[in-house]
């Protein structure tokens, strides 16, 4: 016996019906700047820090020390983006990050000294760190779970666009790496981020996940509507279930609440894990990303490649590993993707350590091992890179997505802060460039071992989670809980605001065979 029940689709069930396409390009070329200018900036002050240190006249300390300055702004930077980003919208963080970088990176050609350049990296650093988060969280809002790691690999390849784009200037300016015009160089980097800041002010879209939890929800009928208009649905009925109860009121919302979520419950473990697994992914990747220009040329011979040439031909590596990585996550659970990826890291970083020493050491194996350990490296932390940040936008809901990503990538940064620093250090005492890289084997041996307590999202849809409504007493500072005024059934939001329905129209749409 058949009986017919209303269906009232969800947003991610229709974002799910109107499925990828030239929406997410759209998403993807007006946001993916936030990883391309990475990309740029980090790779021009990491390829010209001896060459600003020498203008500078300050030594290797004070040099490492700069990328430090940079990623510990870009640390500040994830963590101001965490009450803003969930509070007042991805769109709005995305556009402060693109049009600050773009200032910061200007003022940062023109500083007279060391001081004040380490001040505008700092704000460069906190520039990038704005919008990072916000978009991974936005393009994981409007993508359909069978795609998510898809567009976030075509998202995240912006950043090997954006050392290709560094390679390039500097292999133009001087192949050998050695007499950079810096101030030009980054005169040049600053444009990308302007070019980026009008498209996306024309053209991004608010994520419409935001806009129902926040209330507004015309806006997130209007998105869903251009979305489907974009993948040539003009007709397609996107209308959705509002459930009141599920709105976030921030009104009466300390800052910080969503950080206080994160850090107890179920949440708890989790948070832990992902922090820890992004640390050690950065710490290795901008460690490495720091060494190769300095340890390269050290080592290469006159049958080589120049060394920009080398560094620009591992940039262009990544972009193949962001594609593998893409298809592999729609083909595997994400634990198993992201242990695969620890563990080719592990053999390429020691690879390279080994094919250094043995170079050195004028044994003939030595080149053939750093050449494979170096593409390797550079291959399997790009695919890592997918793996964790696709993982790290599923597994947080809605209310404190934007938190845990950017809790998630401040830790990052942490690593990254540390690695250069750490780099010269061990370098130092050592008297050797491999050391750096045996501890980067020990960290992702050590980042395998606890992958398995996290849980799966494979294909799983995204989160919802009620963030409690809470009271300050301003006289005592307590908080308490107070109820959700708009708790209610949940109710249909497009037909009914736009006229009358069509008997027909609903029935097809929204009613099923139980």
């Amino acid at each position: 016996m058949s009986a017919r029940t209303l269906h009232i689709p969800k947003v991610p069930e229709v974002i799910d019906k109107i499925g990828l396409g030239l929406t997410h390009v759209r998403f993807i070329s007006c946001g993916g700047g936030v990883w391309l200018a990475d990309g740029i900036e980090i790779t021009l002050l990491v390829c010209l820090a001896k060459t600003y240190a020498a203008d500078f006249n300050v030594g290797p300390f004070a040099r490492g020390c700069i990328v430090t300055i940079l990623f510990f702004g870009v640390c500040c930077g994830n963590v101001l983006s965490a009450p803003f980003g969930d509070r007042y919208g991805r769109r709005q963080m995305i556009l402060a990050s693109y049009l600050s970088m773009f200032i910061f990176a200007v003022m940062s050609s023109t500083v007279p000294s060391y001081f004040w350049f380490a001040f505008v990296c700092f704000c460069i650093g906190v520039s990038l760190g704005l919008g990072q988060p916000v978009w991974n969280t936005l393009i994981s809002e409007v993508t359909p779970s069978f795609w998510r790691s898809i567009t976030t690999a075509g998202a995240t390849s912006f950043f090997a666009l954006g050392e290709v784009f560094s390679y390039f200037i500097m292999w133009l300016d001087d192949p050998k790496l050695i007499s950079l015009n810096w101030r030009l160089l980054l005169q040049e980097a600053a444009f990308p981020s302007f070019c980026f800041f009008v498209i996306a002010l024309i053209w991004l879209l608010e994520s419409p996940r935001f806009s129902l939890s926040n209330g507004k929800s015309a806006e997130a009928h209007e998105t869903l509507r251009i979305m489907a208009c974009d993948n040539f649905h003009p007709d397609m009925t996107v209308d959705f279930q509002v459930d009141e109860s599920e709105f976030v009121n921030y009104q009466d919302q300390p800052y910080g609440a969503e950080l206080k979520v994160l850090f107890s419950g179920d949440w708890q473990g989790t948070t832990i894990v992902i922090m820890y697994t992004c640390f050690v992914m950065n710490f290795v990747f901008n460690g490495a990303l720091y060494a190769f220009p300095q340890v390269i040329p050290e080592i290469t011979t006159h049958h080589d490649l120049t060394p920009a040439g080398i560094l620009l031909l591992g940039a262009l590596w990544e972009l193949p590993a962001y594609a593998v990585a893409g298809v592999a996550a729609l083909m595997y659970p994400r634990l198993p993707v992201m242990k695969s990826y620890l563990v080719l890291t592990t053999i390429c970083v020691l690879l390279f350590a080994g094919g250094v020493r043995m170079t050195l050491a004028k044994e003939d194996i030595g080149g053939l091992m750093w050449h494979v350990g170096y593409f390797g490296t550079r291959s399997c932390i790009a695919f890592g890179y997918v793996a964790v940040y696709t993982y790290v936008a599923e597994v947080y809901p809605t209310s404190i997505r934007v938190s845990g990503c950017a809790t998630a990538f401040a830790t990052g940064r942490v690593g990254s802060m540390l690695a250069s620093v750490v780099y010269e250090m061990l370098t130092s005492w050592t008297q050797t460039f491999t050391a750096f890289f045996f501890l980067c084997a020990i960290l992702c041996v050590s980042n395998l071992c606890v992958i398995d307590f996290l849980p799966e999202t494979f294909h799983a849809s995204l989160l919802r989670y009620k963030m409690p409504d809470l009271k300050v007493d301003h006289g005592s500072g307590r908080r308490e809980k107070i109820p959700n005024s708009n708790e209610g059934a949940p109710r249909c939001y497009g037909a009914a605001e736009h006229g009358t329905p069509d008997a027909s129209e609903l029935e097809s749409s929204y009613f099923s065979e139980a």
